[in-house]
């Protein structure tokens, strides 16, 4: 995990993790016994709320709007997830369809079935608040944190999976910024282009081996 100091927050810290780091957050929201074959209810709603952060890019205020008739499938048999969120431009909220990973997607079916929740019903996915979104991220990280044996997690927010996501797509696969634009809700290139120019802890390691640092 790579951290950067926020500009003008000195106690507030933006975290990029790696792809192993991501996996060890959606890890760790399975809380149950070996002898136990099902997940409690609090841990399949765990998964789905890291996974709409890093899997989809959703800011934490539409993680916790999202419904479960927004979940759409194309002509391609795509799947998306539509999202009303923030404009970056400024002004009125502006409407967009996330893509949907085969992750996220399972995760979001078996939640939604352990609540008796249809595809076609106007109800939220995450029937919580902002706040409770963030206490949830609170417990999450912690228990990373003394998984990973690394205090750094203790400084990951709901917004670093959102920053996971960006640089996943662009850096490490490749995506085209313009799609990933339309999917993350960016508006203007000068919003999304610190994910381009920051470097992955990835591309760090090697540059150290390549020049033997």
């Amino acid at each position: 995990m790579r951290l950067e100091s926020h500009d003008n927050k000195p106690n507030e810290y933006k975290c990029y993790l790696t792809p192993a780091e991501y996996e060890l957050f959606i890890e760790v929201t399975d809380t149950r016994a070996a002898e136990y074959q099902e997940r409690t209810k609090l841990s399949l709603r765990d998964e789905v709320m890291v996974r709409l952060g890093g899997d989809v890019g959703l800011r934490s205020r539409e993680i916790v709007s999202v419904k479960a008739n927004d979940l759409k499938v194309d002509e391609y048999g795509d799947r998306y997830i539509k999202v009303k969120g923030k404009n970056t431009r400024g002004g009125a909220p502006k409407t967009r369809e996330a893509y949907v990973p085969d992750g996220c997607f399972s995760a979001i079916r078996d939640w939604m079935a352990t609540r008796g929740v249809k595809p076609d019903e106007d109800t939220r996915i995450l029937p919580i608040t902002t706040r409770a979104l963030r206490d949830r991220i609170e417990v999450l990280r912690e228990r990373a944190a003394e998984q990973a044996d690394n205090d750094d997690w203790n400084h990951v927010t709901s917004h670093d999976l959102r920053r996971f996501y960006a640089q996943d797509l662009l850096v490490r696969k490749g995506v085209g910024v313009r799609v990933v634009m339309a999917w993350g809700g960016w508006s203007s290139y000068s919003a999304i282009e610190p994910y381009l120019t920051s470097p992955t802890p990835e591309q760090m390691h090697e540059e150290i081996a390549r020049h033997e640092l």
